[in-house]
Parts: C-alpha cells; sequence; structure tokens
C-alpha cells in the first residue's frame, strides 16, 4: 500500500509537538491480533473482487490504487479500538474456548460463524474508499482537507440512497409521534459505522478558532478612530465613530461576543 498516499497522523502533546511513545511507530498502519473479532473483516482481494467483479491486475496503476485505499479502510475501522481493548477482548476470547472445550460443547459455540460473507460489497468498501480519495484533495489550511469536509460524501451517499428506489423501506417503527424507519444503506452498516470514526481518530481536527481582541490592537483601533474622529467635519459622521468605538469598548470590556453587544 501507498502509504504516502493518506494522511497518518502522529500523537502530539500540549505543544503540539509529535510525541514517540513505544508503539507509535505503527498506529494506524498495521493491524493486530483480534482485530477481526472486534470488527467484519474480508482481506483486500476479497473487496477487490466484490467490488470489481474481478481479481486484481499486478501492474495495473488503478487496481495497486484501489487496492491501498482498501487497505487504509480496513486499518481505519481496526484503529477505532486501542490495542489494549483488542488484546483483552482476544484474551477473553481465547479463555472462552478453553472452557468450552473443557465442558465439551460443540465447536459452533458460542460464537457464530465469521464468514463467508455475500458475494458483493455489503460492508460499503465502494463508499469508503471514494472518502479516502476524497481526504487527499488539498485543503484550505492544511496540507489536505479536514475530515468534517470529507465527511460530507457520507451524507450525500445517503441522501441518494434514500431518494432512490431501493431506499425506500417498507418497515416503519411508529409510536404516537416518534417514527423510526428501517434502513438499508451501506454507510450506516457496522463496518462503515467503524471506518468513519476510525479515519477521524486518524486524521484529527484542527481547529482555528476566532481569537479574542488583543489590548494593542484595541488601542491602534482606538487610535485610528480618533484621526477620523479629528477628521470629521458633521456630527453625524462623528456619532457613527462614537458607536463604532462603543461597540468595540463593550464587547472587550464586558467579553461578549459580536451579536451580544447591540442585544
Amino acid at each position: 500500500m501507498d502509504k504516502s498516499r493518506y494522511v497518518i497522523a502522529k500523537p502530539k502533546d500540549e505543544n503540539n509537538l509529535v510525541v514517540e511513545k513505544e508503539g507509535d511507530k505503527d498506529r494506524f498502519i498495521v493491524g493486530r491480533d483480534g482485530d477481526h473479532l472486534m470488527c467484519p473483516f474480508q482481506c483486500d482481494e476479497c473487496h477487490f473482487l466484490n467490488m470489481m467483479a474481478r481479481r486484481p491486475i499486478e501492474d495495473k496503476a488503478e487496481d495497486i490504487r484501489l487496492m491501498g485505499a482498501i487497505r487504509r479502510a480496513n486499518l481505519d475501522a481496526f484503529w477505532l479500538r486501542e490495542p489494549l481493548t483488542v488484546s483483552k477482548n482476544l484474551q477473553e476470547a481465547r479463555r472462552s474456548i478453553r472452557i468450552r472445550e473443557s465442558l465439551g460443547l460443540p465447536k459452533s459455540k458460542p460464537f457464530g460463524p465469521m464468514g463467508p460473507f455475500p458475494l458483493d460489497d455489503t460492508f460499503g468498501m465502494t463508499e469508503a474508499v471514494i472518502m479516502l480519495e476524497r481526504s487527499t484533495d488539498k485543503g484550505k489550511n492544511a496540507d489536505t482537507i479536514q475530515f468534517q469536509t470529507m465527511r460530507k460524501l457520507r451524507s450525500m451517499f445517503n441522501n441518494v440512497w434514500q431518494a432512490s428506489a431501493r431506499g425506500q423501506s417498507p418497515m416503519v417503527m411508529a409510536k404516537e409521534k416518534n417514527k423510526l424507519s428501517v434502513l438499508e444503506s451501506k454507510t450506516h452498516c457496522e463496518f462503515f459505522e467503524r471506518f468513519v470514526r476510525g479515519a477521524h481518530k486518524r486524521m484529527g481536527d484542527i481547529v482555528k478558532p476566532d481569537m479574542a481582541l488583543s489590548l494593542p490592537i484595541l488601542h491602534e483601533i482606538m487610535r485610528l478612530i480618533e484621526a477620523d474622529w479629528s477628521n470629521s467635519e458633521n456630527d453625524s459622521d462623528r456619532e457613527a465613530l462614537a458607536l463604532e468605538a462603543s461597540f468595540y469598548l463593550i464587547a472587550f470590556c464586558a467579553g461578549l461576543r459580536g451579536e451580544e453587544v447591540p442585544l
């Protein structure tokens, strides 16, 4: 897989510096023993076969790119859970198998079959790889777009599904004024939910909040207003300048947001 094609987030401290901890070098780029016991899983080639109805061609650029995106989607779904959670779940699964064998229970108990899955893209892998390719587009505040921009594709997929002939669910659960429709949209299946949340965890968020007005900037604003006041030739212009200055001072001294000042 071309790992450089997708953004691999690294843990950072409160000073926004990368923190290298034991095991962090493999974060988001490897699977762990027991991942398949916490997330629906099919191998890269099985997903490719379900999506393309053929096997990948080894030296075909499009197939190599698609296989890389499938691997990334699988790993994102896995990494929704932390390594310790996965290892503890695996430990309990092995313990339950030992107990089952000691009691002579059938091998099918207590777990159900882990496959095979239908020969179709029931995981929503097609939608997942499209979202991953979208995530590599150039962003405004970073090299690539943010997760909240990428996730708009999921809303689009769901809207189009509900508008389609297959999206008209015959099953509706209702009680009084509450109503719940039963959907078969792939973008709400267990794997896709885990993929989206895992991708968010990997990509993170770059937040750029509006900064508070500093005292030096306020002083500079007042200086400019006073200069305009001195050059004003009528009372109406001075009244407008006085209201503007009052707005800045009230907002700054009272710690108010812009829309709160006139209120």
